[in-house]
């Protein structure tokens, strides 16, 4: 009996002490400022992208770990897990230049009833956002044969997913650079409208243009107007959208431009390293780039080269948007992401350094700092409402702020 006695005791010890320790729950701080900060653990690799649903009631994330999930943007609970991206490591049709498989993006439709996510299994998946359930899957192919991969590559990863303002179209970027339409209902291309994008990109307010990140610089494309040029690498004729402004800087590389809510701003932000023909200056330390905001001037006659050869079959660099047009540029406040606030008031970035800059969109001025991430962010988006914002990073957390 006294045998059996100490077992009893010892046994619920040992599973109260299991209980205790779980650090997938979400855990709540204050900072030093007062502001309030969610922090929501589930995610077993870096969380790549992040934002709210339409109503601010869910946030959708997704992460390297290969799935998307869904969270309560109030209590941080986890509802759902999408799984269903396929994990290509190791096979030999996987892309060439990833050593494993992620869910890259992740984005609420317009009412807010479906996600779409996409990865490096070559898919945009399309998803209940109540039931977790798989509904469409779009396959998206790249050359069938680039000059650039081996043959064996066919699963061009996607880098950016956004649905149009009225729902009925998805906006896609893949890792072979292609830019295109598609039918959410059907799930078939309605158009390429370019070639060259290194994500990401999404469409006005209005859905009237569409703004893609462009190797070292950022297009605009008005979604009426076409172009019909040879693709040089398939030597086949392409209907492409005809840019409408072309911006690009002089130190540094573009990692996100969206625009403004009223459509007459771009903002950007920058990873800053130099040229070759430029010299670093002393002692330069400025790890996040920079922030900038761009007026725009969509009257401007920005023609495409006459295509004599395949040589001249791509845009000049030098066709680029007028630098009076720049409104804001703030060393330091660039980073992996941007954000603007759904009234245009603040802008917030994700640094390099896990720290969220938010300035004042017109004058530039530091509004606030937001510390707490242990890596650099991927990815940042303000809710509906504009009183708080989600950030997702390296450290394998999503984190939602209440600003107000």
């Amino acid at each position: 009996m006294k045998h059996l006695f100490c077992v009893a005791i010892v046994f619920p010890l040992f599973i109260g002490c299991s209980a205790e320790v779980n650090t997938s729950l979400p855990v709540a701080e204050i900072l030093p400022d007062g502001t309030s900060v969610l922090i929501l653990k589930g995610h077993t690799d870096a969380v790549l992208d992040v934002t709210f649903s339409p109503d601010g009631t869910k946030i959708v994330s997704a992460s390297a770990d290969i799935t998307a999930r869904i969270w309560d943007a109030e209590t941080g609970k986890k509802l759902k897990i999408l799984r269903g991206h396929l994990n290509l490591e190791g096979r030999e049709r996987a892309l060439m230049n990833d050593k494993k498989s992620v869910v890259s993006v992740a984005t609420f439709s317009p009412g807010g009833r479906t996600i779409a996510t996409g990865g490096t299994d070559g898919t945009v998946r399309i998803w209940d956002t109540e039931s977790g359930k798989e509904l469409r899957k779009i396959e998206g192919r790249g050359d069938p044969r680039p000059p650039f991969v081996p043959p064996g590559h066919n699963f061009p990863a996607f880098t950016s997913v956004s649905f149009s303002p009225d729902g009925g179209m998805i906006l896609t970027v893949n890792s072979d650079g292609y830019i295109k339409l598609w039918d959410v209902a059907s799930g078939k291309e309605i158009q390429e409208v370019w070639r060259g994008a290194r994500a990401p990109a999404s469409f006005s307010s209005d859905g009237k243009k569409i703004i893609a990140k462009m190797g070292l610089g950022v297009n605009v494309w008005d979604t009426e107007t076409n172009v019909l040029v040879k693709d040089s690498w398939t030597e086949r004729d392409i209907e492409w959208k005809r840019p409408l402004l072309m911006l690009e800087i002089d130190r540094g590389s573009f990692t996100s431009a969206v625009f403004s809510p009223d459509g007459e701003k771009i903002i950007a932000v920058s990873r800053d390293h130099l040229r070759n023909d430029r010299v670093r200056p002393p002692n330069f330390t400025n790890i996040n780039g920079s922030l900038q905001v761009w007026g725009t001037d969509f009257q401007s006659d920005c023609e495409l080269p006459k295509v004599k050869e395949r040589a001249e079959t791509f845009v000049r660099r030098d066709l680029l948007l007028d630098e009076k047009l720049l409104l804001l540029n703030l060393e330091g406040c660039g980073g992996m992401d941007v954000a603007i606030s759904p009234v245009g008031k603040k802008i917030a970035s994700a640094g390099f350094d896990g720290i969220v800059r938010i300035v004042n969109a017109e004058s530039g001025v530091e509004l606030k700092k937001l510390k707490g991430h242990t890596g650099s962010i991927s990815s940042v988006a303000f809710s509906p409402d504009g009183k708080k914002i989600v950030t997702g990073g390296e450290d394998k957390t999503v984190r939602i702020w209440t600003l107000e």
